[in-house]
């Protein structure tokens, strides 16, 4: 397909977050995507050390009225947007004052905060019903980072119906990262509410981050080892699965290599 949609959901972004490998992926990649004329849209959830009057974030008014519900309870979602002017590229934020007050996505001592479960899933569903929102079909969806690991299996299983997501291929990255301990394991109550597949919720017995990763590359398309330092065992459970995976060849080559692997996955 000549020049697919992208979609991003990003776990962190330079110059929005601290500088990681991870971040200026998030931040450089997309930005290469664009410049090679395709239509993009970039997500990330707004952290509590996201200065808006700094970055100049604001509230998208078209956006406003929307509503999350997780396990029976009404969240807010508040959409806010932000202009890289040096890339041409505007950034959306996924916000709820209950949720993404806190510094980051990890606590100071690494563990994911308690209330972890629900916001993964608010992030995942916030980012789709805002696309949706604002009537945006997207080629292909592409998390990166942990905190996007749900996206596969909402796109997957819970807007497997709808026409804007019927058809849309997932692509997720593998970074050097992970947390100490686990994920609340209120989550998987949570996606049963969702009426997630009881075959589906048996991937989230266990809540740690390799646990997590794993799933999301089971219900994947296709798999991107985005770095040096992935974890082995990610990358042996991703060979093992049909998911097509791109192997990391260095810089020099990984966005151009990256581009050619959407193309591999949507061709199937």
């Amino acid at each position: 397909m000549e020049n697919p949609k992208i979609l991003y959901a990003n776990q962190e972004m330079y110059p929005y977050t601290k500088e990681s490998s991870l971040a200026l992926a998030a931040r450089n990649f997309p930005q290469f995507v664009l410049e090679n004329e395709n239509d993009i849209r970039v997500f990330m959830p707004k952290y509590g050390t996201i200065n808006e009057r700094r970055n100049q974030l604001h509230e998208v008014i078209r956006l406003s009225g929307m509503n999350i519900v997780i396990d029976d309870v009404d969240y807010p979602l508040i959409v806010k947007v932000a202009s890289l002017p040096s890339a041409k590229m505007q950034v959306y934020f996924v916000d709820n004052e209950d949720f993404f007050s806190k510094k980051g996505h990890l606590d100071r001592t690494g563990k994911p905060y308690d209330d972890t479960a629900v916001k993964l899933i608010f992030f995942a569903r916030g980012v789709v019903e805002t696309t949706m929102k604002l009537s945006w079909k997207p080629d292909v969806v592409h998390g990166k980072g942990w905190f996007a690991c749900l996206l596969p299996l909402y796109i997957r299983r819970f807007y497997k119906n709808n026409p804007m997501y019927k058809d849309v291929k997932v692509v997720i990255s593998l970074h050097n990262e992970t947390f100490k301990g686990k994920v609340n394991k209120k989550l998987i109550n949570k996606l049963k509410f969702d009426k997630i597949p009881a075959k589906d919720l048996e991937r989230y017995n266990e809540t740690t981050y390799l646990d997590l990763m794993k799933a999301a590359i089971d219900l994947a398309d296709g798999v991107i080892i985005a770095e040096e330092g992935v974890a082995p065992e990610l990358i042996a459970h991703a060979k093992k699965t049909r998911t097509p995976v791109m192997p990391y060849k260095g810089e020099e080559t990984f966005f151009a290599d990256s581009t050619k692997f959407y193309n591999k996955i949507l061709s199937k």
